[in-house]
């Protein structure tokens, strides 16, 4: 008789383990993929502070330089952050995730060759 009653215990159990193994490999195949860069306005060339738009996409994070001149980087119409020199990156991460424009703007007066990214 207890032979009988650890078999009847085991079977909730199992299927108990069963359902939350189901839940969590779900829960996985459903959650946000991981982030990748995907880059805009690649070697474009800019002059006397012209700016450049990539297109629209899902973004939280803006990376970019430029090759002779300081750039700023941001997600439209937001704000961005600026870097210091030439190849020094400026980067700029919001949080949360936006679906719009990022953009890349040569910061001085002359041209560079500029590369950004969003993450």
């Amino acid at each position: 008789m207890t032979k009988q009653a650890s078999h009847r215990f085991s079977s909730p159990l199992l299927a108990l383990a069963g359902a939350v193994l189901a839940t969590l490999l779900l829960a996985l195949a459903l959650s946000a993929p991981s982030a990748s860069a995907s880059g805009y306005c690649g070697g474009k060339v800019l002059s006397n502070y012209g700016i450049c738009y990539g297109a629209e996409r899902s973004a939280s994070e803006v990376q970019g330089y430029g090759t002779e001149k300081s750039v700023c980087v941001g997600l439209a119409p937001i704000s961005g952050k600026c870097s210091s020199g030439p190849y020094a990156w400026a980067s700029d991460n919001y949080g949360t995730v936006y679906y719009t424009s990022p953009w890349i703007q040569d910061n001085a007066a002359g041209r560079t060759e500029v590369f950004g990214e969003a993450f």
